[in-house]
C-alpha cells in the first residue's frame, strides 16, 4: 500500500489516504479532520476499482448518506 496526502477542499487540512483510492479518482475520500466526503480533484483516474482491489469479482462501492 502506498499513501497519498490530500487537502480537504472544505477545511484545507491535509489527510493521509490510500494511494490506490486516490488513483481511482471516482471514490469519495473522507477528510479525517472535518468528515467531509470529496473526490480528489487532481487524481489521475488511472486505475479501476478492480485493479486497486485485485479482485476478480464485481465490487460495489458503498456511499454513505449525506449529512446536513
Amino acid at each position: 500500500m502506498h499513501i497519498k496526502e490530500v487537502t480537504c477542499p472544505r477545511c484545507g487540512k491535509i489527510s493521509v489516504v490510500d494511494g490506490g483510492l486516490y488513483e481511482i479518482g471516482t471514490i469519495r475520500l473522507r477528510c479525517t479532520h472535518c468528515g467531509f466526503y470529496f473526490e480528489p480533484p487532481d487524481s489521475p483516474r488511472s486505475k479501476t476499482v478492480a485493479q486497486v482491489t485485485n479482485a476478480n469479482v464485481p465490487i460495489t462501492i458503498w456511499e454513505p448518506e449525506e449529512t446536513a
